[in-house]
């Protein structure tokens, strides 16, 4: 007795068929076709990614450079603005005896130039009281040319006269000390405005 009515009849189907060679080709070159979209869109998006950082980076190291600017100029500004009283005050504490001291040197370079200018012609040098000294110090004992130093009462401080080929010439220390303190004023002034004003 036969056992093949207990068991379902499979028998219209049949063994699957291989798929045909040109259809995975064309499966394979769609793939690869797919991977290289892929594989480009990954790189284009890597690489727009990298660019948007620099981009990023670059602005921030621009923004933090104009920060230290800013502090190093707001720092610097304050710094002259605390110091320029007290370098004024030592500038025109010190220059008064650095004049007094140069006081005779000067005189003697306008002496040089006085001769090269009128080589044989007499000259006549008058100091004020403190410029009489100094000068004296700095004169050669004989000189090679024909001057007189002669102490002027009626000169101011720092003041002396050159006489020669009746001309005259004033060179006034006193003068350029006032010039440097008003130049030091100015510059003073002009500090404490900047770092008000930021």
């Amino acid at each position: 007795m036969s056992v093949s009515h207990l068991f379902e009849d499979f028998g219209g189907i049949t063994e699957p068929q291989p798929a045909p060679v040109e259809e995975a080709v064309g499966n394979e070159d769609e793939m690869l076709e797919s991977f290289e979209q892929g594989y480009k869109a990954g790189w284009d998006d890597a690489i727009n990614a990298k660019s948007e950082e620099h981009a990023n980076m670059s602005a921030e190291l621009e923004r933090k450079l104009q920060d230290l600017s800013f502090t190093y100029h707001e720092a610097r500004e304050a710094i002259v603005a605390d110091m320029a009283p007290t370098i004024e005050k030592a500038i025109m504490t010190v220059l008064p005896e650095l004049a007094r001291q140069a006081i005779g040197a000067l005189a003697v370079e306008q002496l040089n130039e006085i001769v090269r200018e009128c080589s044989e012609t007499p000259v006549v040098l008058s100091a004020a009281p403190d410029a009489f000294q100094p000068v004296i110090d700095v004169m050669p004992e004989t000189p090679q040319f024909p001057v007189e130093v002669v102490r002027d009462e009626s000169l101011g401080e720092g003041q002396i006269r050159f006489e020669f080929a009746e001309r005259e010439r004033l060179l006034d220390m006193s003068e350029v000390l006032d010039t440097v303190a008003e130049a030091l004023k100015a510059f003073t002034h002009e500090t404490r405005k900047e770092a008000q004003n930021g």
